[in-house]
């Protein structure tokens, strides 16, 4: 349905052009649909009859998608008949169609004649007296044309075409474009007679009559979008000639799987004339695969003649230019020596050539299997070249290449099978045992030339095989009799094989002395064996190899491998060639007995501790029987303990001697024989003996006789005589109290003192240290009683304590503390009772605080411990950040007063804890003034002199990280410790756990002082100013002098009195600027009385009084 849906709308002929608007989109919403039938989808969808169900009303609407989404026809050439006739130079073509047009007019058909020009178009079935055409024709493009029709039904056209001929050698012809139409058919006349036509295509030809002078052919095309022609005279007007060939002939011969594979390239080239036949020469006795070629060929004919075999091949056309013939065949591979190219001197074929060809050439390429070799015997006419010469498709790696120019040449052959170069890395590990000797086998195989499927070794005599492994086996079988290892492979292997043997020999170690020859498996058909052998043996069996009969075997200075679990490297041995014999003798050696005794003494005040450990090694043979000697007034009271592991022998029984020169010999029996080291621990208490002359000056003198280790006397272990210790080592370390001080008298001769790094056979810890190297071993120690000086556990290097005391009588502590301390898990802290705890970290870590319920703490205060476990060690220092809040009492409620701050105390109030250096700042709000610190702290910013008052006046506003550097503690994981008002901070060296501030009210005082100093100046203001300034002065002197006890309290007051100060200077300023103005204007006034002035009266004043006085 699909594919009916899917095909062009005009059959026939190219397809119609759609208009924009019968587009419509297909609705393909069900592809998007996925039916999953049931279990085992991909089975069902790779069967080709399976079925799928779905809903009848899904299929009814894929149906109606797809016959809405199929393209409409419209119109259909149902037929044409083309009939030409050749006019001189032109080609006069008469196109006859049948048109089924089906659409509503116009209907537009679409067809294309190439470079033939339309003449005329006829409508054969419509009268002349119809009116308009009903049938159009217009041109879309280079050699495109479309029919237009103007009403449906059936329609016959005739359109006159014309073309031009085309003249070469090989005759005339034209090419005709045309629609594809089912039915096609085509007439062609030629007005020449014995014409040659050749027509393309040309399926089925159709009987036709010729009139005389002329050649005239008729042919059904089928479906077709080109008619091509070309005709020429039967008989050529040039006189004939012989056909003439030259070949070039590549032969590849392949030699595999006993078959001789021959592949014959022959590439003909036609010099003269044409070619519908050749044959081909094949030696007798090939099998003739296949012939093929790149030309259409008719048949082919094989005919067996006395020398040779001859293939016919018939093509189908005459060849005219070139030709490329395959011809591929198969023999079996002979024993003897043969042929594989060219002719003998009988003539007789030996390669597969061309016959008939006057000249032939080529190259012959000889390749063979990785199972054979391939020798040349005899070669004629043959010349070796190198493979580069040879084509790319033809070349053949490893090959035997040759060139040749004429069919006289032979190339004689001879094969051999390819026989496996095996050569093998060989490496024996012997190992004695107590009843056996083991044999591990390492070969390493390197298969050359050719594959094997077996590996076949010599096995020893008395060997018998264990197991056999390998990387490519797949069993393996023993031949008792021939005493051979056959081993068989998965398949045939070549390159690069593993393979290990393990075996075993039947041996008595208890032997005092056997000899064999150590046993080595031989590979067989190798051509090269390299071998190394290590012989390994435990320490108690000595292996000796009787150099005057070795064969092939040389020493081998560097052992190839990791000696076996509890042996030894006896000898190691190297040979290249067979046979090869390695003659040992063992003899057994006899039991060896050492020891080692580490003594460790703990002096306490009242007891000596006295722990040694006994290690046993025991070397060649087994013992089960161990002696230990105690001093004997210990021996009731000492434990012996084996300290080996559980998966050791355990102890059977333990029994004591009689005591006998003071000392008591214990013997140990195991459950079984013990080889190799066996420790015991040993442990006693001693009571320290007072010294001799004061037994009461606390001095004490000890002998300390320790254990030794003995040997065997003979009997006590099954089978074992005598055993004598050969050697003993011992290490003494004296530990004590540390309110006592040790010192040690001992025979020179035998302890030796040692520095305590020199210990081995204990810890490297201790107050005084001995090796011995003989036994018995006394040591007398004296000790003296001393009391302990306690040394301080914790020291704060660094200590800051921030204080913010707010309006609402309410102060938050920040305590940071960097110190180092001896405590590792809990220290002590005291709080201030009613406190309430905000944070606590330790190392910037988040730790709980505890209550200690058992502490005694002072009044006002309870008792905490913190959490200080920690990684670092006990010398590196670290940090405490503690934030909590306290209530305050009637803070800054009068106008001046003391204020009592508790300080955290760091280890309680014990002498154990010393702070080295505490600072503590203080903010208060702007209108309260700290005016003192008691006595054990002191203001950082003041001076003396005259720097007194400028410095005290300063108020250091302590910003950003300023603490935080100081004490080095990071702030940055705690709670928001908001700050506000002014900052007073103060050092104490040795730490406190108060701080007692004395505070006064700043507006408070500012108005009484500068009252006080106003009042002065008002009463003062009538004296003089020599008055005025001594009082100043002695004011001052005395404030400078109560400054060098308490400079905050000056430096406040002069803050407080500034105002005070001012108006007063103000008031005497104005005061005596007035006052010298008065005195001015007095001074001109007493001037005026006193002066005497002469007055002078106008004439005749005096006359009367002159007269009166005569």
């Amino acid at each position: 349905m699909t594919a009916a849906i899917g095909s062009n709308a005009v059959f026939g002929q190219d397809p119609p052009t759609e208009n924009a608007d019968d587009k419509k989109p297909a609705d393909t919403s069900w592809d998007r649909l996925i039916y999953l039938p049931y279990k085992n989808l991909g089975q069902v969808i790779q069967d080709g009859t399976s079925s799928a169900i779905l809903p009848y009303i899904e299929y009814l609407k894929m149906l109606q998608n797809q016959k809405a989404s199929g393209a409409k026809v419209d119109a259909v050439i149902t037929e044409a008949h083309y009939v030409a006739r050749i006019d001189e130079n032109l080609v006069r073509i008469a196109a006859k169609m049948e048109v089924q047009v089906m659409g509503k007019p116009w209907v537009s058909v679409p067809i294309r004649f190439g470079n033939a020009a339309v003449g005329k178009l006829e409508v054969l079935n419509q009268a002349d007296d119809a009116g308009d055409p009903k049938v159009l024709l217009q041109g879309t493009g280079a050699g495109a044309y479309s029919l237009l029709f103007g009403e449906t039904g059936k329609h016959s056209i005739q359109l006159e075409l014309e073309t031009r001929i085309r003249t070469s050698p090989d005759g005339q012809s034209f090419d005709l474009e045309c629609p594809t139409i089912a039915v096609t058919t085509f007439e062609l006349t030629v007005p020449e007679a014995d014409q040659t036509v050749n027509l393309t295509p040309q399926l089925v030809s159709l009987p036709v009559d010729a009139a005389d002078g002329e050649t005239r052919i008729k042919a059904n095309l089928g479906s077709t979008p080109k008619i091509s022609a070309l005709w020429y005279p039967k008989a050529s007007l040039k006189p004939d000639m012989d056909l003439l060939t030259s070949v070039t002939n590549y032969s590849l011969v392949t030699i595999q799987d006993g078959l001789i594979h021959t592949d014959a390239f022959l590439n003909y080239e036609i010099l003269r004339g044409d070619l519908n036949q050749l044959q081909i020469a094949v030696p007798l006795g090939h099998r003739i695969l296949g012939v093929s070629s790149d030309a259409r060929i008719k048949g082919q004919n094989i005919a067996a003649e006395e020398k040779r075999q001859v293939v016919t091949v018939d093509f189908l056309g005459d060849v005219k230019k070139a030709v490329k013939v395959e011809v591929h065949t198969e023999r079996p591979l002979p024993d003897d020596v043969f042929s594989v190219a060219g002719v003998d001197t009988s003539d007789a074929a030996q390669g597969i050539s061309a016959m008939d060809a006057v000249r032939e050439s080529g190259q012959v390429i000889v390749s063979d299997g990785n199972d054979i070799t391939v020798a040349v015997e005899e070669q004629r006419g043959l010349i070796r070249i190198d493979l580069n010469e040879v084509l790319q498709p033809y070349r053949r790696a490893n090959s035997l290449t040759y060139k040749f120019y004429s069919q006289e040449h032979e190339l004689k052959l001879s094969t051999k099978p390819v026989e496996p170069r095996i050569t093998v890395n060989h490496f024996s590990q012997l190992v004695f045992r107590e009843d056996e000797l083991r044999l591990r086998a390492d070969l390493q195989y390197v298969v050359e030339r050719a594959g094997v499927f077996e590996l076949s070794l010599k096995i020893p005599d008395d060997l018998t095989i264990d197991t056999v492994t390998g990387n490519a086996l797949k069993e393996y079988n023993v031949d008792e009799d021939a005493k051979t290892l056959l081993v068989t492979l998965t398949e045939k292997r070549q390159g690069a094989l593993q393979l290990q043997v393990t075996g075993h020999r039947k041996f008595d170690a208890e032997a005092d002395e056997t000899e064999q020859l150590v046993p080595l498996m031989e590979p067989l058909n190798v051509v090269r064996e390299t071998g190394n052998v290590a012989i390994f043996a435990p320490d108690a069996l000595e292996v000796i190899t009787d150099e005057e009969k070795l064969v092939s075997a040389q020493p081998s200075p560097v052992a190839p491998s990791v000696p076996a679990a509890g042996t030894s490297l006896a000898s190691s041995w190297h040979y290249t060639r067979r046979p090869v014999e390695i003659p040992v003798k063992t003899i057994r050696k006899p039991t060896r007995l050492t020891a080692t005794i580490g003594t460790s003494l703990n002096h306490k005040e009242e007891l000596i501790e006295v722990v040694s450990s006994v290690n046993f090694t025991v070397q060649y043979a087994g013992l089960d029987t161990f002696r230990i000697a105690v001093p004997a007034d210990v021996s009731d009271s000492v434990q012996i303990r084996s300290t080996a592991p559980t998966t050791s022998a355990a102890v059977k029984q333990k029994t004591s001697a009689d005591p006998e020169d003071g000392w008591v010999v214990w013997t140990i029996v195991m459950q079984r024989d013990v080889l190799g080291t066996q420790p015991f621990e040993v442990t006693y208490d001693l009571k320290p003996g007072a010294a001799e002359g004061d037994a009461n000056s606390g001095q004490t003198s000890t002998l300390i006789k320790l254990p030794q280790a003995l040997g065997l006397e003979g009997g006590e272990s099954a089978g074992v005589g005598k055993v004598d210790v050969a050697y003993v080592e011992g290490e003494i370390a004296v530990s004590k109290d540390r309110s006592l001080a040790i010192s040690a008298d001992s025979d020179a001769d035998v302890l030796e003192t040692i520095d305590v790094r020199e210990l081995r056979l204990l810890a490297q810890a201790g107050t005084l240290t001995f090796r011995y190297f003989k036994q018995p071993v006394e040591l007398t120690l004296s000790a003296t009683k001393h009391e302990i000086q306690r040394v301080v556990e914790t020291v704060v290097s660094k200590a800051m304590v921030e204080v913010v005391i707010g309006r609402d009588q309410s102060a938050t502590y920040r305590c940071r503390y960097r110190l180092k301390s001896s405590e590792r898990q809990r220290l002590r802290i005291d709080l201030p009772a009613g406190k309430e705890l905000l944070g606590l970290l330790v190392d910037n870590k988040q730790v709980n605080l505890e209550l200690d319920n058992t502490a005694k703490s002072d009044e006002g205060w309870s008792a905490f411990f913190i959490n200080v476990a920690r990684t670092k060690r006990s010398e590196e220092p670290f940090a405490i950040t503690l934030q909590f809040q306290v209530e305050l009492d009637d803070a800054f409620e009068a106008g001046s007063g003391s204020l009592q701050l508790p300080l955290p105390k760091i280890g309680g109030s014990g002498p154990e804890v010393v702070v080295q250096h505490l600072r503590t700042a203080v903010w208060v709000p702007k209108e309260i003034a700290l005016v003192g610190s008691g006595d054990n702290f002191d203001m950082e910013h003041y001076g003396y002199g005259f720097d007194v008052l400028e410095a005290a006046m300063i108020r250091s506003t302590y910003a950003g990280d300023y603490f935080d550097n100081w004490v080095d503690v990071s702030s940055a994981n705690t709670l928001d410790f908001p700050i506000q008002g002014v900052t007073y901070v103060y050092s104490n060296l040795g730490g406190a756990s108060e701080i007692e501030l004395s505070w006064w009210n700043m507006p408070t005082y500012t108005w009484v002082l500068s009252g006080a100093l106003i009042l002065i100046a008002l009463i003062l203001g009538g004296t003089s100013w020599e008055n005025r300034l001594s009082i100043v002065l002695l004011i001052g002197f005395l404030a400078t002098v109560y400054g060098l006890w308490n400079p905050e309290s000056v430096a406040q007051a002069i803050l407080a009195a500034q105002y005070g100060l001012m108006a007063m200077l103000a008031y005497w300023l104005i005061r005596a600027l007035f006052t010298t103005r008065g005195l001015k204007l007095a001074s001109a006034g007493s001037s005026l009385v006193s002066v005497n002035y002469a007055v002078v009266p106008p004439p005749g004043v005096f006359d009367e009084f002159q007269e009166d006085k005569k």
